[in-house]
């Protein structure tokens, strides 16, 4: 018997990304910290007791920065220093907070009614600019694997 079960995940995440600044002069590269808090829904696909069981999942993370640091110049001469520092002349204007819609799949490798370990790609997009002047938005292409913890009953 086939069947399909609805699920919802929330969660945490401390995220890295940083992004090289080929086109600009002074040439560098830019790194920001996130906290994401994802919220996920989705829907498995499965013969019943079947492992592994296929599904597909789409959501929302809201971000949140917590460091930015841009780098400038060439090595080894490059000089380093915080995005959000005021005293800065050229100061970026980097979004502080971002919503990125996030859609997927992925595999469980639960066996009977405990939830097990998953292995899943997912395919994430910035609603908005990550710096304010620049049509450049945050993009992603991730493989991972998920650790899901039974609700106490």
């Amino acid at each position: 018997q086939v069947f399909a079960k609805q699920f919802v995940r929330i969660g945490g995440n401390y995220t890295l990304r940083a992004a090289l600044l080929r086109d600009s002069t002074p040439a560098g590269a830019i790194r920001i910290k996130y906290v994401e808090f994802p919220v996920y829904w989705g829907l498995e696909l499965a013969k019943t007791g079947s492992s592994p069981r296929p599904y597909i999942l789409g959501g929302v993370n809201l971000s949140l920065q917590i460091s930015c640091m841009m780098e400038v110049g060439q090595a080894p001469s490059t000089q380093e220093f915080d995005c959000n520092d005021p005293s800065l002349s050229s100061q970026p204007q980097i979004n502080g907070t971002d919503l990125i819609a996030v859609i997927g799949g992925g595999f469980a490798l639960s066996r009977g009614t405990l939830p097990g370990p998953r292995v899943e790609m997912l395919y994430s997009t910035g609603m908005s600019n990550v710096e304010k002047t620049l049509a450049a938005k945050y993009r992603s292409l991730s493989l991972g694997f998920v650790i899901v913890f039974p609700p106490r009953s």
